[in-house]
């Protein structure tokens, strides 16, 4: 009975998710079609996190998007780092990296955004506030992974289905040091096997290290592969 209430409940939702998504497309268009020519200032962060949720990196933009019916015109105006304003070519490379990674639509596929309707998957997460606005939390997640895609969630007013924010990170994770563990991982076994033949209690101490390294190996060639 648990079984068919789930089920019930999910294809509840699939018409709810779906309307949602067509009424935010169609009040993107809208406004596009109205501000053919307005300019807007808009402001990007970006934070990168260890496995431990501690901050490691802050990049900030604030930038003035001039909207219209060709490709979207960005000039960026003030570029920080770790809280400290970036000038020269330091800020050049910083925007360019910031660009990498979806700052820029015309040169990313963001969700939301035109062309990227069916890029995307959507799910209804629930209901939250975001900016003191009751919002639909909409989860995305790429039909097909690639370094222009990107899965998060996306914080949808309820009243005129403005997108209020959004949460996200690369959905093509890179294969991060997994070759560096592999070499590393060798080298230990070699080590191993050379200090049995001198002692064996030498040895034995170093099992629990090659333990640890072929268990972060494995981790990082999981995380290669649900991301390919």
């Amino acid at each position: 009975m648990c079984t068919g209430m789930v089920f019930a409940l999910m294809a509840a939702a699939l018409p709810l998710v779906e309307s949602i998504v067509d009424s935010v497309f169609a009040r993107r268009a809208g406004m596009a079609t109205r501000y053919q020519s307005a300019s807007y200032l808009a402001d990007y962060h970006y934070w990168e996190r260890d496995s431990r949720g501690r901050l490691l990196r802050e990049e900030t933009c604030r930038r003035r998007v001039y909207a219209g019916t060709g490709q979207t015109q960005v000039e960026f105006l003030e570029v920080t780092l770790n809280g400290r304003r970036v000038d020269g070519r330091n800020r050049e490379r910083l925007i360019a990296a910031l660009r990498r990674k979806g700052l820029v639509q015309d040169e990313a596929m963001m969700p939301f955004f035109r062309d990227t309707k069916h890029v995307y998957r959507y799910e209804l997460l629930g209901e939250d506030t975001c900016l003191e606005r009751s919002a639909w939390v909409l989860g995305f997640m790429p039909v097909r992974k690639s370094q222009q895609t990107v899965e998060g969630r996306a914080f949808i007013d309820k009243e005129n289905y403005d997108v209020l924010a959004m949460e996200f990170r690369p959905a093509k994770l890179p294969w991060v040091c997994a070759g560096t563990k592999m070499k590393l991982w060798c080298a230990i076994l070699v080590t191993v096997i050379l200090f049995f033949r001198v002692s064996r209690a030498a040895g034995i101490l170093m099992l629990p290290y090659i333990g640890w390294v072929s268990f972060a190996s494995a981790l990082n060639a999981g995380i290669w592969v649900l991301n390919r």
